[in-house]
């Protein structure tokens, strides 16, 4: 999972809203009454946001399934004062030896679990790591999103030292989709080498979502739409949900 795109990764996903995700996580904190949290975030990936929480004064560790990305992770933060920890693990199976306040799962990494069961595994994984009366936030594409606008998406870009072409198709499941990744890495001038990655992805309804998340002990407190706190809506395209532990 993302051995040679987290090379690139930071560098092609320049556009992506961080700034979204932090603005709402923090007014989800204020309006949940959760201020001085210990964090643990799930796939922080390269680290962009676990940064943005540390200099914003949270005490917050990152885990993800990907040594390449947390290495890239380590690399970032180790100008900050803070040391957090940096665990590759599986969301499913977290063995930190500490617990939190609050756990946070962004940037549509649960749509990597594509069985019910995994996802399951996954929210009984984040209760075990969780403070009594503690906060889960996470947030996942809608079906909407995976079936209108992912389907048959296809995207090609050649920057000065890498291109890549990113190709989208439709499973046979619902709300699930396989993403093809072919990058071509400039090794010296006029030779390129080239990688391919697929990455899988599925989502599930608004109701499959809390009703997994009430078998693993978790109190569903609200559900919202696109960086908002406004309930989703049919066209609604990212889907967030604050749980707490019961």
């Amino acid at each position: 999972m993302y051995d040679h795109f987290a090379k690139v990764y930071d560098e092609l996903m320049e556009n992506v809203p961080y700034d979204q995700w932090l603005n709402w996580f923090e007014e989800g904190l204020q309006k949940y009454h959760s201020t001085t949290p210990r964090i643990l975030e799930v796939g922080c990936g390269t680290g962009t946001l676990l940064k943005m929480l540390l200099k914003h004064g949270y005490d917050v560790d990152g885990v993800d399934i990907s040594n390449e990305m947390l290495a890239i992770a380590t690399t970032k933060i180790r100008p900050l004062s803070s040391e957090p920890l940096l665990m590759q693990q599986d969301m499913r199976s977290l063995n930190i030896g500490k617990t939190y306040d609050v756990v946070i799962v962004f940037c549509d990494s649960l749509n990597y679990l594509t069985e019910k069961e995994d996802i399951r595994r996954a929210f009984r994984s984040f209760w075990r790591h969780l403070n009594n009366g503690g906060l889960l936030f996470f947030d996942v594409h809608s079906v909407h999103y995976v079936e209108e606008i992912l389907h048959g998406f296809s995207f090609a870009e050649d920057r000065e030292h890498v291109a890549y072409i990113w190709n989208i198709f439709p499973t046979t499941r619902k709300g699930e989709v396989l993403q093809e990744l072919t990058l071509f890495f400039e090794r010296e001038p006029s030779f390129y080498e080239r990688f391919f990655e697929v990455h899988q992805q599925r989502t599930f309804s608004i109701d499959t979502y809390q009703e997994l998340l009430h078998l693993e002990h978790f109190d569903t407190l609200g559900t919202y739409a696109d960086f908002t706190w406004l309930p989703p809506k049919p066209h609604s395209e990212r889907l967030f949900f604050v749980a707490k532990k019961l």
